[in-house]
């Protein structure tokens, strides 16, 4: 698990079910840092990955192994200029063969 990853609330055996979800950040638009949450239904191999508009790499902000649950994520944008930015989040179940993949865009406005 990434420093700084970590899941929002403790969980219980079989208290939560969860799926594969990226929910969109909050806030939208932001300035300087949105969080982005998602949730895994199974144990997976994740990257959160933040693109600019054009399609180049700004961050990453999630890879390896993470357990199933919800987790948040803070994307910090001050190094960056304004505009769109897109979350993507690439999820490959490492307990069956399920594979998730969803962005969703973000607006940075200084």
């Amino acid at each position: 698990m990434n420093p700084g990853l970590g899941k929002s609330k403790p969980e219980t055996a079989n208290s939560v079910v969860y799926e594969y979800n990226l929910l969109n950040n909050y806030p939208n638009p932001f300035n300087p840092e949105t969080m982005i949450k998602f949730s895994l239904k199974e144990k997976s191999s994740v990257t959160l990955t933040v693109y600019s508009i054009t399609g180049q790499k700004v961050a990453e902000l999630a890879t390896g192994e993470m357990e199933k649950g919800l987790y948040e994520k803070r994307f910090n944008g001050l190094s960056h200029s304004s505009g769109v930015y897109i979350f993507r989040l690439e999820a490959q179940s490492l307990e069956s063969k399920t594979t998730y993949s969803k962005t969703v865009k973000a607006l940075l406005l200084k």
